[in-house]
Order: C-alpha cells, then sequence, then structure tokens
C-alpha cells in the first residue's frame, strides 16, 4: 500500500471499519453505524480513485453504480439501510433515539456487509 489517492482512501476505509467494530463492541451502535456508512464510502471512493474518478457525494447507491462491483441482493438491500440510517445515526430524527433505538443484529449485519465490501474493493485494487 502505497502513499496514492486511492491508497491513503482505502487506508481511511480500514480505519473506519476498524472504529465500527470498536463502536459495536462498546454498546455504542449510533457510531458504529456511522462509521460503517464511512468505511463502505471510503472503500468505493478508493477503487473509483484507482481508476481516475474523484467523485463527491456520499451515496452509497451512486457509488456503487459508479463502481460496478457486483453485490448480491441483501448487500444492495442493506446498503440502502445504511445510507438511510447514516442520518438517523447522527441528528434527531421524531420518533427516533439514536442511542437506544438501533438493534445490535442489524448492526453486527451492517458491519458484515461493509466486511465484504472493503474486501471486494481490496481485490480490485
Amino acid at each position: 500500500m502505497g502513499d496514492s489517492p486511492a491508497d491513503l482512501t482505502y487506508k481511511l476505509a480500514e480505519e473506519h471499519l476498524n472504529a465500527a467494530l470498536d463502536e459495536i463492541q462498546s454498546g455504542r451502535l449510533n457510531f458504529a453505524v456511522f462509521h460503517i456508512q464511512q468505511a463502505i464510502e471510503k472503500s468505493l471512493k478508493a477503487l473509483l480513485l484507482s481508476r481516475g474518478i474523484d467523485v463527491r457525494t456520499h451515496k452509497l447507491g451512486q457509488l456503487v453504480a459508479l463502481a460496478k462491483i457486483p453485490l448480491s441482493d441483501d448487500e444492495i438491500t442493506s446498503l440502502a439501510e445504511i445510507e438511510r440510517e447514516y442520518i438517523r445515526s447522527r441528528y434527531y430524527t421524531p420518533g427516533f433515539n439514536p442511542f437506544t433505538d438501533y438493534r445490535r443484529e442489524d448492526v453486527e449485519r451492517w458491519y458484515e456487509v461493509a466486511k465484504r465490501i472493503y474486501t471486494k474493493v481490496g481485490s480490485l485494487l
């Protein structure tokens, strides 16, 4: 791993993945959701940067479409959930408490999706 923009962005993805696991283990699920989204975003942006494409968006669906990596239906569904929860994990949403309303099994599932995407991207870099 070098110092290219793609390499550095991929390293940031790894840091977010590690932070997500730490947050899950500490029970801070809302912060884990934030890091899960960031790990996926940075993974996909690293792949795009390696192809000479510099994109400024946080939308995971858009990044997947640009990256053209194959994802299962379950992964696509999880990405939509993660994208929605990325906002709810950090900001007040009527009727939702980010400190108590996340289910550990959902966050752990999203973490596994983030790990799979990170690994897929790594094999393509």
